[in-house]
């Protein structure tokens, strides 16, 4: 039986032929031009209708040009998207109409938070590592999760077998101190990378924190072998993500677990793109936490992949039925599943006005509402060319020091 013939009524006919068109590519660019021109402002102030405010200074030139940037990029980013999973797609949607059907009948869309299973602590065999500068404790152990057998996915899921290595790395002082967890974003999880975007040494050394930089599912090392594109996440394979981001919470969870084994000091989450979802995950399973920061997060991956499709597969009778399926398989790894536990005081987000690969209005104000409205910090900018930039390094930091994290 093939793929496509368990999706009841629906033949291969009924989906797009892969294929990935000069206009796809070319249309992002065109898209930053036009939003680093006279008419960007406009086109932006026309995004954020219905917002209740419209963002000030929509001329800044850091917007636009953080704007244009994230729209040439998404030339690139299309390599995950619909566009291109192409013959995967009955395959795809069946599995999603599996996992429906299990998890309704598991209560786990009645009841998403029973969908995750408290993991136990990490026990990592741990050794030493020098690079960029400084001397690195690299954790590794055993992910506590799995998929059941019988889960849709599930196969697939243990195949990638770089990935059931958890790995953390710790910058840590030789007396206690508060710990910050850095949660990195897609494509990313190698070790320079991560701690030269979150300027990890002077998190440690001017600060005063451990700095924990745990590796999420697929990326890094854990990422599998094979493939002009590996896999990764987000992915159109909405299983993948299910598994993932379930993962990426239980391991985060379990390396939180180790943490408080070694002392009582305080616990922070701070995480970027892909890794502020899975800070917004964890805030939602996890006991109280010093604080939450969640920059240019993503909550809601459905909604990012119908921003990235071209309108002319929008546009095709499968796309809609296609898309609330995906919906409905996202939800028991929605940060909505709960409010978190941490104080809403201590809850923290910053996101860009400019942002066009995760849109504002779609991920970080929703997550905004879902936390009950905390700080948050509107940067003019977009989501590519944030990285380092002093005005959000001062949000951080204050918001570190009135959570009690920092020493500054």
């Amino acid at each position: 039986m093939t793929a496509s013939s368990t999706v009841t009524g629906r033949t291969g006919d009924d989906y797009p032929t892969p294929r990935r068109t000069a206009g796809d590519l070319l249309r992002p660019v065109r898209t930053g031009l036009r939003l680093a021109g006279p008419g960007g402002a406009r086109r932006l102030r026309e995004a954020w209708q219905g917002a209740g405010t419209a963002p000030p200074r929509l001329r800044s030139p850091r917007l636009l040009a953080g704007a244009a940037t994230d729209e040439m990029a998404l030339g690139f980013a299309r390599l995950f998207g619909m566009a291109n999973a192409g013959e995967q797609l009955p395959r795809i949607e069946a599995e999603m109409l599996a996992a429906i059907g299990y998890y309704r009948e598991q209560g786990w869309l009645a009841d998403p938070a029973a969908f995750h299973q408290d993991p136990p602590a990490a026990e990592p065999a741990i050794s030493r590592q020098t690079a960029i500068g400084s001397t690195w404790q690299i954790l590794r152990w055993q992910s506590s999760y799995a998929p059941a057998a019988d889960e849709p996915g599930a196969e697939r899921w243990a195949g990638y077998s770089r990935n059931s290595v958890a790995v953390a790395r710790v910058l840590r002082h030789p007396t206690p101190r508060p710990w910050l967890v850095l949660l990195h974003g897609a494509f990313m999880g190698w070790l320079s990378t991560d701690a030269r975007m979150f300027d990890a040494a002077r998190l440690h050394e001017e600060l005063g924190v451990n700095v924990v930089m745990p590796v999420l599912p697929l990326h890094g090392p854990r990422r599998p072998e094979g493939g002009l594109v590996p896999r990764s996440m987000p992915t159109i394979d909405a299983l993948d993500n299910v598994h993932g981001l379930t993962q990426a919470a239980a391991d985060v969870r379990g390396l939180l677990g180790w943490i408080r084994a070694q002392d009582e000091q305080p616990i922070g989450l701070y995480g970027v793109s892909l890794g502020g979802y899975v800070t917004a995950l964890v805030g939602a399973l996890e006991e109280p936490l010093a604080c939450l920061i969640a920059g240019i997060p993503a909550v809601d991956f459905p909604a990012v992949f119908a921003s990235q499709t071209p309108g002319r597969l929008r546009r095709t009778d499968w796309y809609e039925r296609f898309m609330t399926e995906m919906r409905e398989v996202h939800r028991v790894v929605s940060p909505a599943i709960a409010v978190p536990r941490t104080a809403a005081q201590r809850r923290f987000i910053y996101a860009g006005r400019g942002d066009r690969i995760l849109r504002p209005l779609q991920q970080a104000a929703q997550l905004w509402r879902l936390w009950e409205e905390p700080s948050i910090y509107w940067f003019d900018g977009g989501h590519v060319a944030h990285v380092r930039s002093p005005d959000i390094r001062l949000f951080v930091d204050q918001a570190l020091a009135s959570s009690g994290l920092s020493k500054a």
